[in-house]
């Protein structure tokens, strides 16, 4: 009773600071979807609607800030955002006519009920791009983002350390679910590894960024735990999304020498610390075809190819992948296990064209922010610049693991490409006038007159 009194407590201080800060909004959104506390301790969320709190408190709190006169519609009018309509559209299409919709047959959702999760989740993504509109608001979420990571990467290693038994599935940790229902975001071993990937560059980040040595350290040794913790996932998707992430690091980075450094680290702690499960499974990478679950990723491919190729505009419809397999394939009948996949057969090829645009937008976004930075006097815009690299950096891997496991909806890559367009409008903001027109150029926002 305390625990959820305490939890109910923070949502109403939480949507109180919303109501009169609309940023607050998204804050208290996001970081129920990626810390996701309510299965960490599921006794103190009792009430099961928090998620759904929060995010109408986040529409109400954008209500008043457009009554407020708050409302810029520059950080709103991307041609990242319009991609984002374009994604959400090509669903909606393949939920009206999707041509197995409505037929019955094996679904984890309901066709509704994956269209309202895409909703809202667009919906508070779009709201936080139009609040989320200064350094200060962006490092609040980078925050969440940070604290989520440290905090989960704390929790994995004390599961190994205590040996808990229920957190396993075949020698691989699961993320915390309510033992109860056993609903999470995290559930699934490959998911959880997921979020590693995409959030220890913020902890890499963070280290730069802040001025204290002893932080900056303490943080730096949260680095190797975090990959130890994709290891004990056994998760080779984000062990691949880990290393592209590594590449980019070392591709965006203004400080090659430390993402120089990290490739040797990491071969250190994975010969180390991987776990017999890690390096068998690793070792199975090359051989793809060979090995049964990553065959069977090939056969939901394939039959992806042929339900976008049949059903080229609408696709076969929202959450109806596994009930229109046995049509397309004569393999055991399975989810895509990828998100551009998931697009193609669910939604058709424009729906797949508009998240490769999405995944293009983001990147312009992050090269527009490093012709920014080259014209900008001074440390003007160091924070920005550091924002920036974690978050494509954590971006990229992610959407590799994306290409491995079906996220299609986790929390955590809308708040980066908030962070991604929020970031990219400051730093044209910050330009000096005469460089602010060739920074923008293939940026995806308007010039400024």
């Amino acid at each position: 009773m305390l625990m959820t009194a305490l939890v109910m407590a923070l949502l109403v201080s939480g949507a109180f600071l919303a109501l009169r800060k609309a940023y607050w909004g998204p804050i208290l959104y996001y970081t129920l979807g990626i810390l996701g506390p309510q299965y960490i301790w599921p006794w103190g969320f009792a009430f099961g609607r928090e998620s759904m709190i929060a995010a109408a408190v986040s529409i109400l709190a954008f209500v008043l800030h457009i009554g407020r006169g708050d409302f810029q519609s520059a950080f709103f009018k991307t041609r990242l955002n319009f991609w984002m309509l374009m994604l959400f559209l090509g669903m909606l299409i393949s939920y009206w006519f999707g041509t197995y919709v409505d037929v019955p047959g094996d679904r984890l959702t309901t066709p509704f009920g994956q269209l309202e999760a895409a909703f809202k989740a667009f919906l508070i993504y779009f709201i936080a791009t139009a609040v989320v509109d200064s350094e200060r608001k962006v490092i609040a979420l980078a925050v969440v983002i940070l604290g989520s990571a440290l905090y989960l990467i704390y929790w994995s290693n004390m599961q190994y350390l205590d040996g808990n038994p229920n957190q396993m599935s075949d020698g691989r940790l699961l993320g915390p679910f309510a033992p109860q229902t056993g609903a999470s975001i995290y559930a699934d071993e490959n998911a959880f590894g997921v979020f590693f990937v995409a959030t220890i560059p913020f902890v890499i980040y963070a280290g730069l960024a802040v001025p204290y040595q002893a932080i900056r350290w303490g943080l730096w040794a949260a680095v190797p735990l975090g990959w130890h913790a994709i290891f004990l996932t056994g998760s080779r998707g984000a062990l691949v999304g880990l290393g592209a992430s590594m590449l980019v690091m070392l591709l965006v980075s203004q400080r090659k020498w430390l993402a120089l450094l990290l490739v040797p680290a990491f071969a250190i702690v994975f010969a180390w610390q991987a776990g017999d499960v890690m390096k068998v499974r690793s070792g199975t990478i090359s051989e793809y075809a060979e090995d049964g679950s990553s065959s069977g990723r090939l056969d939901a491919w394939t039959a992806a190819i042929r339900m976008g190729a049949d059903n080229p505009v609408s696709g076969v419809g929202i959450s109806s992948f596994r009930v229109a397999f046995p049509f397309y394939s004569q393999a055991v009948p399975r989810d895509a296990h990828s998100v551009p996949f998931l697009y193609l057969g669910e939604s058709g090829f424009f729906t797949l064209f508009a998240y490769l645009l999405v995944l293009w937008m983001a990147l312009k976004n992050s090269l527009a922010v490093r012709r920014a930075m080259r014209s900008a006097p001074g440390n003007d815009m160091r924070l920005i610049g550091l924002a920036s690299e974690a978050t494509i950096v954590a971006f990229a891997g992610f959407s590799v693991c994306a290409l491995f496991v079906s996220v299609r909806f986790y929390e955590i890559q809308f708040a980066l490409l908030v962070m991604n367009g929020a970031l990219a409008n400051l730093a044209m903001s910050r330009a000096p006038v005469e460089k602010k027109s060739q920074a923008l150029i293939g940026s995806g926002y308007p010039r400024q007159r």
